[in-house]
């Protein structure tokens, strides 16, 4: 590359788990120092008055200074509004992550989604957007009119789980066969499809990490399936889960790219998910789907995997063939493609 790579990473937000993972991959396989030092994974934002400082001017002020030629890549779209503070001449490229305050506000106030549009506007402003999936993409053009030719579709990578926690890996082998789910409980994961998922199986088990459900909706499972809840997880105990679950069900109505799907597959585990936006892109052949409207399909494909064991199995080495294509250096590799094209 001709032209110097300055790397703005998120030094707060919502989701900063994830934006924090992403920061640390991308630099780790850059060998780029980030213009912020980097938090660990698991650290929360601080308090809301040093938010608000870094936000509107410490950070704007250390872009304006230090980035004075080459490229500044945006790691986080909700931080589009440092566009307009770039100095004139230098390259901009921002990542995409998602639009779902705009397609799917689960509890976000109308004034905040405007707040968010206003922020993902200047968008516009970029010479080059990096997009997680080709469903963001086309959203992109549909919502905020951005021009096509800025848009780059590159995935995101699979940060390799730790080995699964020795005392996880009993409990799953003794809760076997069982189904397993992980993340939040918003309206967009679409929960509500897990009874009839699990209707008529049998003898089988729900897992949960991530938010806790509501008592209606255990309930509900409850008819169909024991059900365990193990609230917040460590990746040790993820990977443990992952591992010896039938499958993972992601009945998702909305995502930005699916990073579950990545991380079930990367321990064998087969996953079960919709047909919606950006999951068959991330899940490709390994994964079985359903569409939203057809949930029999979506029972039919879990009945499979439960009773199937050469299917199960065929499925499961797809799965880990399939994720080696979602690695953080061909990410960083789509990267250079971008900044080279700008050059």
């Amino acid at each position: 590359m001709s032209l110097k790579v300055h790397i703005a990473p998120t030094p707060f937000v919502m989701g900063w788990e994830s934006m924090n993972r992403y920061a640390h991959e991308l630099t780790r396989v850059s060998g780029i120092s980030p213009l912020l030092p980097l938090r660990p994974v698991n650290t929360p934002p601080g308090s809301r008055w040093k938010r608000l400082w870094t936000r509107r001017v410490s950070y704007p002020s250390l872009i304006r200074s230090r980035v004075r030629d080459g490229i500044l890549h945006i790691l986080d779209h909700s931080f589009a509004d440092l566009l307009p503070r770039v100095r004139p001449g230098v390259r901009k490229v921002v990542t995409l992550h998602d639009l779902i305050p705009l397609v799917a506000p689960d509890g976000i106030s109308e004034s905040q989604q405007q707040r968010f549009r206003q922020t993902i506007m200047n968008l516009r402003l970029a010479d080059a957007v990096s997009c997680d999936s080709a469903a963001t993409r086309d959203e992109a053009i549909r919502l905020l009119q951005v021009d096509p030719a800025k848009l780059h579709v590159v995935p995101l990578g699979c940060t390799e789980l730790p080995p699964p926690c020795p005392e996880a890996v009993k409990q799953a082998q003794s809760t076997q066969p069982y189904f397993f789910s992980v993340g939040s409980a918003l309206p967009r994961k679409n929960l509500a499809a897990l009874p009839a998922m699990l209707a008529g199986l049998g003898k089988v088990t729900l897992v949960r990490a991530g938010h806790k459900l509501t008592e209606s909706l255990a309930n509900d499972i409850r008819l169909h399936a024991t059900l365990i809840e193990l609230g917040r997880a460590s990746d040790a105990q993820l990977a443990a889960w992952y591992a010896h679950a039938t499958a993972t069900l992601i009945p998702s109505t909305h995502e930005g790219f699916g990073l579950p799907v990545l991380e079930a597959m990367q321990l064998g585990c087969p996953v079960v998910a919709s047909r919606a936006t950006s999951l068959p892109e991330v899940g490709g052949d390994a994964a079985l789907y359903f569409d939203l409207d057809d949930l029999p399909a979506g029972n039919a494909a879990c009945r499979l995997l439960l009773n199937d064991t050469a299917e199960r199995q065929r499925r499961s080495e797809a799965s880990r063939a399939h994720v080696m294509d979602f690695s953080w250096q061909a990410h960083w590799n789509g990267l250079q493609r971008i900044y080279q094209s700008l050059s």
